[in-house]
């Protein structure tokens, strides 16, 4: 599986109304003002789209918001990364129903201290072994504390299903 990656892709801010919920109306009218530009997709559920405060319904919500907004030429990636690899591939699976065409998954970080890379490749390769769509590993050490060794980094590249990275 392949996705052109060759472009820019907007990560985007989840909206939020005065009561705390997903502000779907304004997250709509933004991706439509986004979709009269040159980008070529969009990343969702990012660090900057607040993934690890909203539910797994409330993250598809969004996911089926953007999809639906979303002119018919752009990327949608989605941020998937659970806290265990079973919960990881069944929102990576849910994502892809959802119309997303690829997944950004962050490294496990709850267990740091305890998980190594070779339990980070484990991870990611059985995620790309199963996932539907093509997934990115997703490092991002100021939030999630964990960094990969350019070791691990270079075989997980070698997995087809593996596209890239988002550093």
């Amino acid at each position: 599986m392949s996705l052109n990656l060759n472009g820019i892709i907007a990560a985007l801010p989840t909206p939020f109304g005065h009561d705390g919920e997903v502000d779907h109306d304004k997250l709509r009218s933004n991706v439509e003002k986004w979709n009269q530009t040159d980008l070529i997709g969009y990343l969702i559920l990012g660090s900057t789209g607040e993934f690890p405060h909203l539910t797994t319904e409330e993250k598809l919500a969004v996911i089926e918001t953007v999809r639906g907004a979303t002119s018919y030429d752009k990327l949608l990636l989605v941020g998937t990364g659970e806290l265990s690899t079973r919960q990881t591939i069944e929102m990576t699976r849910k994502a892809h129903d959802a119309g997303a065409d690829g997944a950004v998954i962050i490294t496990p970080f709850y267990y740091k201290k305890v998980l190594f890379d070779e339990h980070h490749e484990a991870h990611y390769q059985r995620i790309a072994d199963n996932a539907p769509i093509p997934i990115l590993v997703y490092m991002i050490p100021q939030f999630a504390g964990v960094s990969l060794m350019p070791e691990t980094i270079a075989k997980l590249a070698e997995h087809p299903n593996i596209i890239g990275l988002k550093e």
